[in-house]
């Protein structure tokens, strides 16, 4: 009895649930009767896994660990272990990708009526993360630019067509990082400030990513006709996309694993998640050179709310080379001055004593 009990729990999670119900009241005035329907808030029950109190509860774990214990202690280092024996794991079964891929589309194309609606879909999908990724780049991003550069920022996206065709090339913002930094230092951006900021950039930011996720979870939501996309749906999924953007990794494809995890905590359905390797080559190489661009200007407006310009960066740069060789001179002068009256008085001491030797 107990272990049935223990199978009819398992994977069973609490969930608020707000259910239509009908009032029905009578109106003294017309003396009528009349019906309305509100909405009554109930403890329900859903099947999955409570991804979002797990990633909690491993964050919290992580955060104590890291501050409590040294970074040689058996826990920490047994964590780091298990973290490379998961990737060598990921490695091999890397090997596997198309067969799987090549199944799981299958498997979904299968299991659809109207293949052509399906395709329809996706062509739709595409053309909605190309064109908030290109209003995005095109529109908003030149206009925080513009607002604290004072110049022209289609220039300066212009000048970080290197990290973009690189980072679209090999799907991988991290192997651009040099050619970011080089952007940073034709646009005039600190040193001190790019050196620090686009790593961490490459870290934490991913606007196109955001961008991505969000459409393909509502996508993914829509293709399926077993659950209806409310307002209360697209606002989680909008918050959710908001924090787990700033914690996808470098490699490709990632963004998919993050589709999975919304999708899972929002209790939708993943059946129609193998639609999106279809369109990922394209989107993935999209969203990861849009990305290289995002990095430099992000540094650029953390240098300028660092710095406070609003002039052109090469002015500042001469203008401190200028103020730095005026120092020079300045400090300079007392030196020089007290060489040359050591050296007038040591011709002097010479004059004197050539005066008494020929007396």
């Amino acid at each position: 009895m107990g272990r049935s009990r223990r199978e009819r729990t398992k994977g069973v999670r609490a969930v608020t649930e707000y259910k239509p119900e009908d009032k029905t009241s009578v109106n003294t005035s017309t003396n009528a009767t009349e019906t309305d329907e509100i909405y009554k808030k109930t403890l329900g029950q859903s099947q999955g896994v409570n991804i979002l109190g797990l990633i909690t509860i491993c964050a919290a774990v992580g955060a104590a660990a890291n501050k409590s214990l040294p970074q040689d202690s058996a826990f920490l280092s047994f964590f780091r272990q298990g973290q490379q024996i998961v990737l060598q794991v990921m490695n091999w079964l890397k090997w596997t990708t198309p067969v799987g891929v090549a199944s799981l589309v299958a498997q979904s194309i299968a299991s659809v009526s109207n293949i052509n609606e399906v395709f329809y879909s996706i062509g739709r999908l595409v053309i909605c993360v190309v064109t908030g990724i290109a209003f995005h780049q095109l529109v908003t991003l030149p206009a925080i630019l513009a607002v604290l550069w004072r110049k022209n920022p289609f220039k300066f996206i212009a000048r970080c067509s290197k990290p973009f065709f690189l980072a679209f090339a090999t799907t991988l913002t991290s192997i651009a990082i040099p050619h970011m930094l080089d952007s940073c230092r034709q646009n005039g951006v600190s040193s001190s400030v790019s050196e620090f900021v686009i790593p961490m950039s490459v870290t934490l930011h991913g606007d196109a990513s955001a961008v991505y996720i969000a459409s393909s979870c509502l996508f993914v939501a829509q293709t399926s006709s077993e659950v209806d996309v409310d307002a209360g749906s697209i606002f989680v999924i909008a918050a959710l996309t908001s924090v787990l953007s700033l914690a996808i990794p470098s490699v490709p494809s990632a963004g998919i694993v993050t589709v999975a995890i919304i999708l899972t905590s929002l209790n939708l359905p993943l059946h129609g998640l193998a639609l999106l390797f279809t369109v990922e080559w394209l989107l993935d190489r999209i969203r990861t050179g849009v990305n290289a661009i995002t990095h430099v200007i992000c540094c650029a407006v953390i240098d300028a709310i660092c710095n406070g310009r609003k002039q052109h960066a090469p002015d500042v740069m001469h203008a401190r080379e200028n103020n730095w060789d005026m120092e020079i001179q300045i400090e300079g002068e007392p030196w020089i001055d007290q060489q040359d009256k050591d050296q007038n008085n040591d011709n002097e001491m010479k004059h004197v004593k050539v005066e008494v030797d020929s007396r």
